[in-house]
């Protein structure tokens, strides 16, 4: 009897467990056999989420220039224009360009170089009062121009070892003094120490510091290394003609002894640049507190495009704050809007047409459709693409061809 009556009570516990898992199993089965078209809903919710306009133009998106203004805009408070990114970039170059470049001049150069030709000349007469053989005067000539790091030929030597017959019989103080004369006249005028047609592309004047004074010179009035020796040769033609030994050996002696004495200051120069872009205003005007920004049908310029601009750009620092939240709430309530908008018609599919919601390709094809309206949408909001492209009424129209009326229906709204 007590066997019985366990097994009596024992039953109705075992129906309520197996009826428990066997509605947990459903429930189970039910996410795994429509895993695929909920991460198809998924895909779908966020996409069109992304396609909604950001916060950034949720104001003024639609007023563009060339367009008819539908309604007035009046500043709520002071602000500030700002400049885009086009005239902020232009006007940082413009003041870029007006610093000029800095050279330093060096005096130590003229002086260290002429004191080099006085020593060669002081060589020479040594030499010639020893009394030793041409040969010997020769290679000693050479040997101090290698010491001095001056680049004479044996020729050029030959020359100088003779140098009272060579010169017609002007004197050898002479010579000398016609070379000291140009090397002084050269560095006098300066002798920058990089391409003209370099610091041309930047600006055709340049700032030179000299010890107290400090000016500014043109391009054309100072050398660089070309220049210079271009002009010496010049200098040395038109003095000894055609007396082609003494031409070549006074510029190689001179040429050797030529070296920029006004030198480019790098460090000043971008230190001034940065400054002077750092001094270009980021703004461009002001308006003011209840000065209107726009008339009703008035044609919008894009002057006024930037004072919408710079008025979101206003509201959104004052509302900094709260800009996080303003972000969360945006996100969520757009999901809940398409999820609320989606709902009738997959409700209806889900109950009334189960072959389409249970299988994938119809219900990407669907989903597709209106995902392709949404998207260009975006884009004509966004990127000024005329807004006839849409195929608002051609969707309803494919969904009808795929299916029946009332999908269409469902689907348009």
């Amino acid at each position: 009897m007590r066997f019985f009556k366990r097994k009596k009570i024992s039953q109705p516990s075992g129906k309520s467990g197996s009826v428990k898992n066997k509605s947990s199993d459903e429930e189970g089965s039910w996410f795994s056999k429509n895993r695929a078209r909920l991460i198809i809903l998924l895909v779908f919710v966020i996409l069109v989420t992304l396609f909604f306009p950001s916060l950034e133009f949720k104001q003024y998106l639609n007023f563009r220039p060339g367009t008819i203004a539908y309604r007035d805009v009046i500043a709520p408070f002071t602000f500030y224009i700002y400049k885009s990114k086009q005239e902020l970039n232009r006007d940082r170059e413009e003041a870029r360009r007006r610093v000029l470049p800095i050279f330093q001049v060096d005096p130590s150069v003229a002086e260290k170089e002429l004191d080099r030709l006085n020593r060669f000349f002081d060589e020479l007469r040594l030499l010639r009062k020893c009394g030793v053989s041409d040969t010997i005067r020769i290679i000693e000539i050479l040997s101090f121009c290698r010491r001095e790091n001056i680049i004479l030929t044996e020729k050029d030597a030959h020359f100088f070892n003779k140098l009272e017959l060579a010169v017609n019989q002007k004197s050898f103080s002479s010579f000398e003094n016609e070379m000291q004369q140009i090397l002084q006249d050269i560095y006098a005028i300066g002798v920058i120490n990089r391409s003209k047609s370099e610091i041309r592309k930047i600006n055709p004047r340049i700032y030179i510091k000299d010890k107290d004074q400090h000016f500014e010179k043109d391009l054309n009035y100072i050398y660089d290394m070309k220049d210079a020796r271009e002009r010496i040769l010049e200098r040395f033609k038109a003095r000894y003609r055609t007396a082609s030994d003494s031409i070549h050996a006074a510029y190689a002696l001179t040429s050797s002894l030529l070296k920029p004495n006004v030198i480019y200051d790098a460090k000043e120069t971008n230190r001034l640049i940065h400054e002077a872009i750092a001094g270009v205003p980021l703004v461009k005007g002001q308006v003011l507190k209840g000065e209107i920004i726009l008339q009703k049908h008035q044609r919008i310029t894009p002057e006024q495009i930037d004072a919408l601009r710079s008025l979101e750009k206003a509201q959104a620092d004052k509302n900094a704050e709260s800009i996080y939240w303003e972000l969360f709430s945006f996100y969520v309530g757009t999901l809940f809007f398409i999820l609320i908008a989606l709902f009738p018609l997959l409700s209806f599919i889900y109950v009334y047409r189960p072959k389409i919601f249970n299988n994938n390709n119809h219900l990407i094809i669907i989903l597709g459709s209106m995902l392709l309206v949404v998207a260009l949408a975006f884009f004509v909001q966004h990127y000024g693409i005329t807004r006839y492209v849409v195929p608002v009424a051609v969707v309803p129209m494919m969904i009808t061809y795929y299916f029946d009326n009332r999908v269409r229906v469902l689907s348009g709204v």
